[in-house]
């Protein structure tokens, strides 16, 4: 909302922009799911894996780890195809419709409470996806 507001006060193209800032914010947002895992939050359900960690007692999932991993994926794919975009807001859609879609899936795994069997992160996710695959598929039409 913040870089809504600034792009239309400053009369900014706020698509050209949003792919600009598209191509760091996977990377940085990688980088602070680290800090997560170092710091212990985030826990995941307890597991059985051989990769799982030990926090609160027991072997836990690593979804800051997993998290992250995702957004190295999906800031590489956002990086290698930065010059191949086909239309001003298409490199930060595909980082929304990415990270909503693995956040979604990831959700599972962790303790967030749940209502009506989701948590409001996988809502919002769904809401991003159908939002920005709608907005990417249009945009692309064109």
């Amino acid at each position: 909302l913040a870089f809504y507001t600034y792009s239309k006060w400053k009369k900014l193209d706020l698509w050209k922009h949003a792919d600009l800032i598209a191509i760091g914010i996977p990377l940085g947002h990688a980088i602070g799911r680290i800090g997560c895992h170092l710091i212990g939050d985030h826990i995941g359900r307890q597991t059985i894996v051989p990769w799982g960690i030990t926090l609160s007692g027991g072997i836990t999932h690593p979804i800051s780890l997993y998290e992250a991993i995702a957004l190295f994926v999906i800031w590489a794919y956002v990086y290698k195809t930065k010059d191949k975009k086909r239309f001003d807001g298409a490199l930060f859609s595909i980082y929304i419709i990415s990270y909503s879609f693995f956040r979604f899936f990831k959700d599972f795994l962790g303790l967030d409470p749940t209502y009506l069997g989701l948590t409001v992160a996988q809502y919002l996710s769904l809401i991003f996806f159908i939002g920005f695959g709608l907005f990417y598929y249009i945009r692309s039409k064109k």
